[in-house]
């Protein structure tokens, strides 16, 4: 079996590699059933059902193939098939008197849509393997919320930062409590129908939880940025000030941003695992909103970098702490540190730079879904748009010639070899955007977890609360 580079998280290597053994390479390289002779002839086949007619042709590219509207009409070769022959991934249709967006010939698409574009159950398999992750990643996230629940060190203001980031990410990952074991529970009203908030209740409460937490966890993000630059940069501390005000502006900011979709009734399932902001509006009222916040903090998060490295190098150097602090460069403000000197700085740091990894991992990890959701709805807009595509139309009438043609092939696996691989997203690129947020848990743990002064402080807990029972 042909080996991939991959180079993505340690911890996500094994699924990645148990993904690829079940469905994650294309069917030419794993198959012994498809010779060369085999792919010739049904290459050839499509070549003739594609040249066959000229009305089918006419009549297939007036239409040009959009699921979202309509199926076209099914070519020669399949135009015999009964209802209950419908070739895989398409399900006999229950009603074929009625029309349906993704239904022709009696036969229709399966829910969720763009599954069928993959090889059979791969969307699934890395859902599956990833719903683990994520419960990991809760029981991780519960632990360092209850340390800071719980031990008194943590409770100052800038503690109690972190404790409500991780009280979001806990609700943020509860998400996947809502599907673990059955996925279609959320995606799916029947075999044939997607969900949304209309047809589906469960759809909507896990797609409003979801909303709120990516939010608020993003806005606690951003605040903790502020407070560690403020703090770091400035030596100030307005932040603690105003708390109480600016915990209330998190809520409020993020309700806005929830409801907004819910009373437009745009939360519904399209592609990935869960319900969320529909594709049509799904930049409006959610990534764009996200980004105003991201982006500044992401660069303010670069500048507090380049101030810690600019402190360092100055103790390092030995500088007089006047004389540095004098000379800094424009990228660094002067009059901003005029009063602490590099060696404080470092020292500050060595305390923040916990909170300062975890506002980076949590940056890098938007940035990079982000990007994969913009790949999906460019990739998927002919499926999730009504908009025309030849692809699709060439995807149909492969897997209706290969399904007529030879049977001891999977005319899923091999169409999506030879046409859908280049049209929807690869693979890896959405086992590496999947991943990045089910492991976001276990990064927190990675970062607060692995320090001794928690668990010393745990230990100085228990001896308190139960001295007499408890021995060290």
């Amino acid at each position: 079996m042909r080996q991939h580079q991959i180079s993505t998280l340690c911890i996500i290597v094994g699924v990645l590699l148990g993904l690829y053994v079940v469905n994650g390479e294309r069917i030419f390289k794993r198959s012994p059933l498809l010779y060369s002779g085999d792919r010739e002839r049904l290459d050839d086949d499509l070549l003739k059902v594609t040249k066959a007619s000229p009305k089918t042709i006419s009549r297939t590219a007036t239409s040009s193939v959009s699921f979202a509207s309509s199926l076209p009409t099914l070519p020669t070769v399949a135009n015999s098939l009964p209802v209950s022959s419908c070739p895989a991934p398409f399900i006999p249709d229950p009603s074929p008197s009625l029309k349906k967006p993704t239904c022709a010939n009696g036969c229709c698409l399966a829910c969720p849509y763009a599954n069928n574009f993959y090889p059979p159950n791969t969307i699934d398999n890395i859902y599956t393997a990833l719903s683990g992750f994520r419960v990991v990643s809760f029981i991780c996230v519960f632990i360092i919320l209850l340390s800071y629940l719980v031990l008194p060190n943590k409770r100052e203001q800038q503690s109690i930062t972190v404790l409500c980031l991780n009280f979001s990410l806990l609700i943020f990952l509860s998400v996947t409590f809502f599907y673990i074991g059955d996925h279609r529970k959320v995606q799916c009203v029947d075999e044939y129908t997607q969900s949304n908030m209309i047809n589906n209740p469960l759809c909507e409460f896990q797609g409003i939880i979801l909303i709120f937490s990516t939010f608020t966890t993003i806005l606690y993000c951003f605040l903790l940025i502020i407070q560690l630059h403020l703090q770091t940069v400035w030596r100030c501390n307005i932040i603690q000030q105003y708390y109480t005000i600016t915990q209330c502006l998190v809520v409020v900011v993020s309700l806005i941003f929830t409801i907004l979709p819910t009373i437009t009734q745009q939360i519904s399932f399209e592609f990935g695992a869960v319900c969320l902001v529909s594709m049509k509006m799904i930049n409006q009222y959610f990534w764009y909103p996200l980004a105003i916040i991201v982006i500044p903090g992401f660069f303010i998060h670069i500048w507090t970098f380049a101030y810690i490295a600019k402190s360092q190098c100055l103790m390092n150097d030995d500088f007089d702490s006047e004389d540095t602090l004098c000379e800094s460069p424009p990228s660094i403000s002067v009059q901003s540190i005029k009063s602490v000197s590099g060696k404080d700085v470092v020292n500050s740091i060595k305390v923040q730079w916990r909170a300062l990894v975890l506002s980076m991992v949590f940056l890098l990890t938007f940035i990079i879904y982000w990007v994969y959701i913009y790949v999906v709805k460019v990739k998927l807009s002919p499926l999730l748009n009504s908009q025309k595509s030849a692809w699709l139309n060439k995807w149909f009438l492969c897997v209706m010639t290969v399904s007529n043609t030879n049977s001891t092939i999977n005319a899923q696996d091999y169409c999506y070899s030879t046409v859908s691989s280049n049209y929807v997203p690869s693979i890896l690129f959405i086992c590496l955007a999947e991943s990045l947020t089910a492991i976001l848990g276990l990064s927190i743990f990675v970062v607060f977890g692995t320090s001794i002064n928690l668990w010393n402080e745990w230990r100085a807990w228990f001896r308190g609360r139960y001295g007499g029972v408890y021995r060290g």
